[in-house]
């Protein structure tokens, strides 16, 4: 077997304190280092240095792939390794690497990245980290760089495919003390981008998702919302428009899928059915069978359905859901369980195919009146995850569904214990309570969701509701 050399390329400032853990990881793996310096401070060059990289002095010119591509100009190896200070590279067997590198069909491969977010919880990514050193092969966008379209333009033109792997880099977990400022200069380069290249859509998808807050698989109405909303729509403005750095050879961006599956769940999150699942269907429509975008048209399908936009009843937007459309989107649910079969070019999360695609299971079993079936789906997904407000809100309508009121009323404060960021949970709370006839309560918590989600799409209507109601009850009395 023939030996392909590797090299290690990352791009470092003041990192002294992590960077060493880096280098140690990945010595025994790599051919040679090569490192760029964006004006270090502290002793980080010297701890580079004193490992054996190669170092590249570029100054800093607010473009994150300048910077990356800097490195890669100097690489010398048939393949490329791209690393960030304070990863860590898992132990791996070189005859496993060298297998990799000797492979003639992949371009690329996928390492899982693990990282722990603030609240300290475990996310794993499939990240493009291992490609060939190739001269097409650049990194694009000044900020949230990329060198995945490179790469799928020179699969599409040539041939090549990328490819999991079992090799897995470890993050360190968010540092608090600099969260919040490295959050600001972000957004504070990505708006700055945004003004100075008008056509690019990579900008406003960013910026959407650097600023949209999401929780169970679904974009939150929080404060602001709306501007996440409008970021979307005008980066898939642009996409169609063919505008941008991947306007090349390749037919579309292998990163549209994640905004057309964005913008899917921001569109239900105003109620705007119909849109929703023209997103996920146009979606699929140029990148093809995408596991993302077939959940999110199952779900736009099945919350138009639970909203009652079915065939009986219709809906004002046109979203007219069939008993067809049901079954195809319960078979999509289906098909995800227990996935996924290969990776796909976007992050994979364990719940997108475990307890996401039951809780929709057993809300497709509600809408249907097999309330029996539904607690089956919901159990299910909180043996996998039991903060899953979702299921809990699932349980809960169940009950209601079984004029168990006081029941439900119970398994709503278990979702709300889970996450007080759960809209159906406060709006189902409250149409119980109604139910129960304690309006100064329902009262109380339909205050509580406008505070915590200001933009719910539901929120005046049911104000509106309650004040309707209220006023019956004061008649009544009087």
């Amino acid at each position: 077997m023939q030996k392909h050399s590797l090299t290690l390329c990352l791009v470092f400032s003041d990192d002294e304190e992590t960077i060493g853990r880096t280098l140690k990881s990945v010595l025994a793996a790599v051919d040679e280092v090569v490192a760029v310096d964006l004006g270090a401070k502290d002793n980080t060059r010297l701890i580079v240095e004193g490992y054996g990289a190669r170092i590249v002095d570029t100054e800093w010119s607010e473009s994150g792939a300048a910077a990356r591509n800097a490195a890669l100009d100097a690489a010398f190896g048939d393949w490329i390794l791209v690393m960030e200070p304070g990863e860590v590279l898992e132990s791996v067997g070189p005859v496993d690497l060298g297998r990799l590198l000797a492979e003639k069909g992949p371009l690329g491969y996928y390492l899982r990245v693990q990282g722990e977010d603030r609240r300290g919880q475990v996310h794993l990514r499939d990240e493009l980290r291992l490609f060939r050193n190739l001269t097409r092969a650049r990194f694009r966008y000044r900020v949230d760089e990329q060198v995945t379209p490179a790469l799928a333009e020179i699969a599409h033109a040539e041939g090549g495919d990328f490819r999991p792997t079992s090799l897995r880099l470890r993050r360190p977990a968010v540092d608090e003390t600099n969260a919040g400022a490295d959050q600001r200069r972000r957004l504070t380069l990505l708006r700055r981008a945004l003004q100075e290249q008008t056509t690019e859509p990579w900008y406003p998808f960013r910026l959407a998702s650097a600023t949209a807050m999401a929780e169970g698989g679904e974009l939150l109405p929080v404060k602001g919302f709306s501007t996440v909303l409008r970021s979307l729509e005008e980066a898939h403005r642009l996409l169609e428009e063919g505008g941008g750095e991947d306007a090349g050879e390749a037919p579309a961006p292998p990163w549209g899928d994640r905004l057309y599956a964005m913008l899917s769940q921001a569109r239900r999150a105003v109620g705007r059915w119909a849109a929703a699942r023209d997103a996920a269907e146009r979606g699929l429509q140029i990148w093809g069978d995408s596991s993302r975008l077939r959940y999110e048209q199952a779900v736009s399908i099945l919350s138009c359905a639970a909203a009652g936009g079915n065939a009986r009843r219709g809906a004002a937007d046109g979203s007219r859901v069939t008993k067809r459309d049901r079954k195809r989107a319960v078979r999509n649910l289906e098909s995800l369980l227990d996935g996924p079969r290969q990776i796909e070019r976007v992050e994979v999360e364990r719940a997108h195919f475990h307890s996401w695609p039951r809780v929709w299971l057993g809300r497709a079993a509600l809408v249907e009146g097999e309330t029996a079936r539904a607690r089956a789906f919901f159990q299910e997904a909180l043996e996998e995850n039991p903060k899953e407000a979702a299921a809990w809100c699932g349980l809960a309508e169940a009950a209601a569904a079984e004029g168990r009121q006081r029941a439900a009323l119970q398994i709503y404060l278990k979702a709300l214990d889970a996450t007080q960021l759960h809209a159906a949970s406060w709006e189902g709370g409250i149409r119980v309570l109604e139910d129960l006839a304690f309006l100064d309560n329902a009262w109380s918590w339909m205050q509580r969701l406008a505070l915590l989600l200001p933009e719910y799409h539901g929120l005046a209507a049911l104000e509106e509701r309650l004040i309707q109601r209220r006023r019956q009850a004061q008649t009544a009395g009087v």
